[in-house]
């Protein structure tokens, strides 16, 4: 019953229009510019559907549903990612060989966090057109957090203890469905537990840098160490 509720979300993913006023395409078209936002399939050019939330999944692990922690990325790069990808296996392999996936995958180890409790996700599921650092808007934020992050957590996470946010991005995710009002700037929250409410559950929110360039040098101009601030995890877990 709960994996079949857990598809309803994913239906409901595959033909989401939420965007329309805010830059999603129906087709690729000629221009990917910045700006635009396109569904997965649309992305991948009808080469073939996932059945999952999002692409992303670092550790290639099941994103179990009894997952006790879910680690939230900002969104899965860009349309011109998948240019030449026709079959899932590629997309594992690349993210595989992502340094920014190696990255959290060691961060991870430091935390304690056993891999088969995490469901990994993205704050933003449709895929960018434009450069891979092309601006997030608010709206998406909005409408995909409140449409699935939310149902996500409190309907289909059913063991969920810890969120784990990287970067601002993913952070203001959970800041548009939770309780959560800290003011300060995201360099002085990063690292710092709170203790928020989602719906109905009352969660351990963990905002961290970014484990790629730029949330390396976000967190070397705030001098913090992000191996200290992930290993802090482990401490509060225990």
């Amino acid at each position: 019953m709960e994996l079949t509720a857990y598809r309803g979300l994913v239906d409901q993913r595959k033909n989401c229009k939420k965007c329309q006023n805010y830059g999603l395409c129906d087709d690729l078209g000629l221009s990917h510019s910045n700006g635009n936002l396109y569904q997965v399939e649309t992305a991948l050019r009808g080469h073939f559907s996932i059945d999952s939330l999002g692409l992303w999944n670092p550790a290639n692990n099941s994103n179990p549903l009894t997952a006790s922690v879910i680690i939230i990325g900002q969104d899965f790069s860009n349309v011109g990612y998948f240019k030449n990808v026709n079959r899932l296996s590629q997309i594992d392999q690349m993210e595989l060989e992502n340094n920014t996936n190696k990255k959290l995958l060691s961060y991870i180890e430091l935390s304690g966090i056993k891999i088969n409790e995490i469901y990994f996700t993205n704050a933003i599921l449709c895929i960018k057109g434009g450069s891979m650092n092309a601006p997030i808007k608010k709206a998406w934020i909005n409408n995909c957090s409140n449409h699935f992050l939310k149902p996500l957590i409190i309907e289909h996470l059913v063991n969920l203890k810890s969120i784990i946010a990287l970067g601002k991005v993913a952070s203001d995710a959970i800041r548009a469905i939770s309780n959560f009002s800290e003011e300060n700037r995201f360099s002085l929250l990063a690292g710092n537990p709170y203790n928020i409410i989602v719906g109905d559950k009352q969660l351990k929110f963990y905002p961290m840098f970014h484990t790629g360039n730029l949330g390396a040098v976000n967190a070397s101009k705030a001098k913090k160490k992000p191996e200290d601030l992930w290993k802090s995890i482990n401490s509060i877990l225990e």
